[in-house]
């Protein structure tokens, strides 16, 4: 936004009983940002960085700006001044959010007679450093002003304004490639989650909360869903921002990834949890039911009595964005465990990835935290089993020929409703 001022007063100078009345027409152009410890961020679009300067009065631009708690900022502004009779020289000051101000600076006007004149404020500390190991998010605002008398009058010169993140140590190292980058989302929702927290233990448990209420959004407002389509093939953190839905594995990454910004780096803290392979009448258990699935009356129990209910399927099965359409039900899907900014997001799987983080498993799909791998079994219905037969073998007419053909594969879906049939086991890496 252009910041313009019309300035009309007298100067009397000692000796002489006139006079003289200038008018000043003062705009902020641009507002660049830098420093020994500024972070560049990165756009969600995964199209590189924002650009400099970060503010600018044409086109409208107000682009994020990052730091490590423990030092300064960097600034510079450039300011354009249309005078009458201008002095030698101005002196530049700008008043920041929670006093991270700029300091007093005598610029030299330039001499030509072309009309505006630059004055570039040069590049200079803040007045204070940010406070060391602290996360802190600020709309930060700096109005600046400008003297031409030596700073015995002050006047508006401009206002800029950009979203300012500041990280408790040094962020992790960007991933090579896809995945991992220092994104602005990242950002917003590490340090405005996390503000004011100095330890790592207030950092995880503050960020966390974002996730717990199953809100997340990105740092324009736009919700990020967990399996908004039922089978959503992203599973990378950069996917997640530019696509704005994900599968399991993008939402255990995101978490990392918030906590990395902040310098807190784990190993060991990714988890693939999978069902136990149970032996039983019909096969080994290999795949859960999230919560919520209703159970109807088995009409095959006794060809697998501890897996009694049955559901088949076609080829197609796994095509289908909006619902699982099984060709036969005794087992089925209803609302239930919510997801993020999602009321019934998929909840038939052979794995989930979760996260593990100082003793403790994070499950930031649904925003959920359990204190041991058997704790997460109180979020499903029931075990299952994936099998493939065919027509003839079970008697069913998956195709609607009315013909029991041995050559047309029908799958097939076992479940049991006894969540104790079976347990989680992991696979532990980092990431």
């Amino acid at each position: 936004m252009k910041k313009l001022l019309l300035v009309a007063y007298s100067i009397v100078q000692l000796g002489f009983i006139q006079a003289q009345n200038f008018t000043y027409n003062i705009s902020l152009k641009q507002v660049s940002f830098s420093g020994t410890d500024y972070y560049s961020v990165k756009k969600d679009s995964s199209t590189g960085a924002y650009s400099t300067p970060q503010w600018k009065s044409s086109p409208s631009t107000s682009n994020p700006i990052a730091y490590k708690s423990g030092s300064y900022m960097n600034a510079t502004a450039t300011f354009e001044l249309n005078c009458s009779n201008a002095p030698a020289s101005v002196q530049v000051r700008g008043f920041g959010t929670d006093s991270f101000n700029f300091p007093v600076q005598t610029i030299a006007i330039p001499t030509s007679t072309t009309a505006p004149k630059t004055i570039i404020y040069p590049v200079i500390n803040s007045t204070k450093m940010f406070e060391a190991n602290k996360v802190k998010y600020y709309n930060y605002i700096i109005n600046w002003e400008m003297s031409f008398d030596g700073g015995v009058h002050w006047y508006p010169a401009g206002t800029s304004t950009n979203k300012l993140y500041v990280t408790w140590h040094a962020i992790a190292p960007e991933n090579v490639g896809r995945g991992y980058q220092w994104f602005h989302t990242l950002f917003e929702l590490s340090c405005k989650s996390a503000n004011n927290a100095t330890s790592e233990d207030s950092i995880i448990a503050q960020t966390y909360r974002e996730f717990q209420d199953n809100d997340v959004k990105t740092w324009d407002g736009s919700p990020l869903k967990y399996y908004e389509r039922l089978y959503s093939p992203n599973s990378q953190t950069d996917e997640l921002l530019y696509d704005h839905t994900g599968q399991c594995y993008c939402w255990a990454h995101l978490f990392i990834d918030v906590l990395k910004i902040q310098g807190i780096i784990k190993t060991n803290n990714y988890i693939n949890i999978r069902a136990q392979s149970v032996s039983t009448s019909c096969g080994s258990i290999g795949s859960f039911l999230v919560k919520n699935w209703t159970f109807s009356t088995p009409t095959d129990s006794i060809a697998c009595s501890d897996m009694p209910y049955k559901n088949y399927y076609d080829a197609n099965f796994w095509s289908n964005d909006v619902y699982y359409p099984f060709t036969y039900t005794e087992v089925s899907d209803q609302t239930g465990l919510i997801g993020q900014t999602a009321p019934n997001p998929a909840s038939y799987f052979s794995n989930h990835q979760i996260c593990f983080i100082n003793g403790k498993y994070y499950d930031p799909s649904y925003g959920l935290m359990y204190n041991t791998l058997s704790d997460i079994r109180a979020g499903i219905d029931g075990w299952s089993i994936r099998i493939t037969t065919n027509e003839s073998a079970e008697g069913y007419d998956i195709n609607g020929d009315s013909v029991f053909s041995p050559g047309v594969t029908v799958y097939k879906m076992r479940a049991t409703r006894n969540v104790n049939a079976s347990n989680f086991v992991q696979t532990v890496a980092s990431y």
